[in-house]
């Protein structure tokens, strides 16, 4: 199909690549819904950022009728705006100054004065420096709180992403393991089969158009905290958009779009026509590698060379699914377009070919 195979053959990769991620990003969001990961690093972050020295609770910020809404405990929260904590800071600290909450604006001075009476929590320091630089604008001061949270979020965007990686790298290793997704053993079979790069090749606009028609969940690297919600965004008769907060239409919406990634997957897994699967035929080249094929001394060595290679694939394979599939699917975007172009003919051509008497 793009007449060179050089060029077929980083096709074919870069199909399995972007497969294979889709495949381990589907499963790793599957592992983070059932483990509420999101939900716990919010909830630690801001336990800890609201506790003694001695490591015991103070303000109860999530469960504050302000963030927590719903019935029930908040421990599966993954989300707090920032206009709702820093709503509720500024409730805790007026009670502390032993003012009732009220509509009228709370003055600079006593919430000042409620920080300074405040437990050694550690977000005692950070709201000292907000009030210091607010001076007398109450408004100002809310700004830094929202300010100091949404930083505070970052932090923990990236720890939370960090992690992902991880799971990421060991969802990619147990599928590409299952399905015998060999870098190495591909690479060769595709260099070899001049069919199967055709085969390949002519499955690229099909992939490409069908990952562009599929609605693509939240991705597994979502942030906790003011990034991602996790809920559904519905839009108001008003045209503001407000976040459907119940936990079960939000854990079930969450499900069904990952189980609805892992089965486009194996799909895509069945058009892409790639030499993927385990064989007990020695002669086959998905064949398990203590085979030995016909032809091959069948040696201890040679058998510990093969083992060797085919973890060396598969583990080249989980590290390239880390990538994400946005990444691969750009990159294959990029070979198809360029393919596209490069073969389009050009003015000069069609001016040569009238020239020519060719129609």
């Amino acid at each position: 199909m793009f007449g060179s195979s050089v060029l077929e053959l980083a096709i074919g990769l870069v199909v399995l690549y972007f497969v294979m991620s889709t495949l381990s990003s589907a499963i790793t969001e599957l592992i983070m819904i059932a483990i509420g990961r999101r939900a716990a690093l919010l909830r630690g972050c801001i336990t800890k950022l609201f506790s003694d020295s001695n490591g015991v609770p103070g303000w109860d910020i999530l469960n504050h009728g302000i963030i927590n809404t719903r019935v029930g405990s908040a421990k599966d929260r993954d989300h707090i705006a920032a206009e709702s904590f820093s709503a509720v800071v500024v409730w805790y600290l007026q009670t502390a100054a032993g003012n009732k909450p009220t509509a009228a604006a709370p003055t600079v001075d006593s919430l000042r004065a409620a920080i300074g009476d405040m437990p050694q929590f550690p977000a005692k320091q950070a709201l000292e420096a907000i009030f210091q630089r607010a001076g007398d604008d109450v408004n100002k001061a809310v700004m830094g709180i929202e300010d100091w949270y949404n930083h505070v979020m970052d932090d923990l965007a990236s720890k939370f992403k960090r992690q992902v990686q991880g799971v990421l790298l060991i969802s990619g290793l147990v599928a590409a393991i299952l399905l015998n997704a060999d870098t190495i053993m591909i690479a060769g079979t595709l260099s070899t089969s001049p069919q199967l790069r055709a085969a390949v090749s002519n499955s690229t606009s099909a992939l490409i158009a069908d990952a562009k028609r599929r609605p693509e969940s939240a991705p597994a690297n979502a942030a906790p905290g003011g990034d991602y919600a996790g809920a559904t965004v519905t839009t108001e008769p008003n045209g503001q958009s407000s976040r459907a907060d119940d936990p079960v239409k939000k854990a079930m919406s969450e499900w069904q779009a990952a189980l609805s990634r892992l089965v486009a997957t194996e799909q895509m897994l069945k058009d892409t026509s790639l030499p993927l699967g385990w064989s007990n035929q020695p002669a086959d080249v998905r064949a398990l590698p203590w085979l030995t094929p016909p032809g091959v001394d069948d040696s201890w060595a040679k058998c510990i060379v093969r083992c060797v290679t085919k973890l060396a694939g598969l583990f080249a394979t989980a590290i390239a699914a880390t990538f994400g599939a946005p990444f691969w699917f750009d990159v294959l975007n990029t070979f198809v377009s360029y393919v596209s172009g490069k073969n389009k003919p050009t003015m000069a051509s069609n001016v040569s070919q009238k020239a020519d008497g060719q129609p």
